[in-house]
């Protein structure tokens, strides 16, 4: 939320990033708010790798919110995240794992992704954004 103001702690972020834990997704989320294009682009690398894990079938659910907080990380870029709404468009296409009391395991859409592609602006996000995936209400991970 505090956009290009977090660009002081743009190299502290970078330096912490990493897809297996919260502190280090929301490192990235700090490092994309910065705005800057080359730590865009690292957050980008990050999703793009963690991505590759999972080539087939729903992404496992202890996953699932590691994925969805990169994506909210090249949301916070705004208009710098547009490079990468491909990588957002990939992860939305996907299935993925969530804990649904009572029903147990259940896969779903992680329409969750819509409110990073919505925070990205720009025509190519509102393409995005018709997606049937993207159907109001979105889902929003607990932060």
């Amino acid at each position: 939320s505090y956009g290009v103001a977090a660009s002081p702690w743009r190299e502290q972020a970078l330096k912490a990033m990493t897809a297996t834990d919260a502190l280090g997704t929301s490192a990235a989320q700090v490092a994309g708010a910065s705005r800057d294009p080359e730590a865009v682009n690292a957050v980008a690398d990050l999703l793009r790798r963690s991505l590759v894990e999972y080539p087939t079938g729903p992404i496992p659910n202890e996953r699932t919110k590691r994925l969805v907080e990169l994506a909210y990380a090249i949301g916070a870029a705004g208009e710098a995240g547009r490079p990468h709404l491909d990588l957002l468009s990939d992860l939305l296409e996907r299935d993925v794992e969530s804990f649904a009391p009572p029903f147990g395991m259940i896969e779903r859409a992680p329409s969750e992704v819509c409110w990073a592609i919505d925070m990205v602006t720009g025509p190519e996000a509102d393409r995005l954004l018709s997606n049937p995936r993207c159907r109001k209400p979105w889902f929003r991970m607990p932060g």
